[in-house]
């Protein structure tokens, strides 16, 4: 649920009385590895973008593992059509980013903070989902997020602020 505080911030309660984030059907999604291949090959010939959030990195389940495979794949697309482009002597033009970046998926993260899916008990905590987030979206072609996911994830400061 999306509250709303007295200075209109948002604030993201009430999931079941506060339940574990393995609790949540978003942690199961374990595809078999025949969906898992299909998927992915799927993926290298017919995709024009993935779009993910992180809510699946917030606790060691099949789904983060899926993530992670998800992400590997992407980025072994963009090594291989770099490694292909820049060993084809049969063209001349050069082939820069904008190239490259036509012919592999785009790969999207939506940050879509939500401290109540991460066990965030202390600052080390904290620390290690930021880095995990962080880690995450190397390599990604754009990052969706709110000023306040940038002040968090980046330590930013809000326009004007100190």
């Amino acid at each position: 649920m999306v509250a709303r505080k007295a200075n209109g911030d948002r604030q993201f309660t009430g999931f079941w009385n506060n339940l574990p984030s393995p609790s949540f059907a978003d942690t199961y999604y374990s595809p078999s590895p025949e969906i898992m291949d299909n998927l992915m090959q799927s993926i290298k010939k017919d995709t024009q973008a993935v779009v993910v959030g992180t809510l699946g990195l917030a606790c060691n389940s099949p789904t983060q593992l899926f993530m992670d495979q998800l992400r590997y794949t992407l980025l072994n697309i963009q090594s291989e059509v770099i490694s292909h482009h820049s060993n084809d002597a049969s063209t001349k033009r050069s082939h820069d980013s904008e190239d490259i970046t036509a012919l592999k998926p785009l790969f999207i993260v939506d940050i879509n903070w939500r401290p109540v899916f991460w066990d965030i008990s202390s600052a080390l905590a904290e620390q290690t989902a930021r880095e995990r987030i962080l880690q995450y979206v190397v390599g990604a072609d754009l990052v969706k997020l709110t000023d306040e996911e940038a002040q968090w994830l980046l330590g930013t400061m809000e326009e004007g602020g100190d």
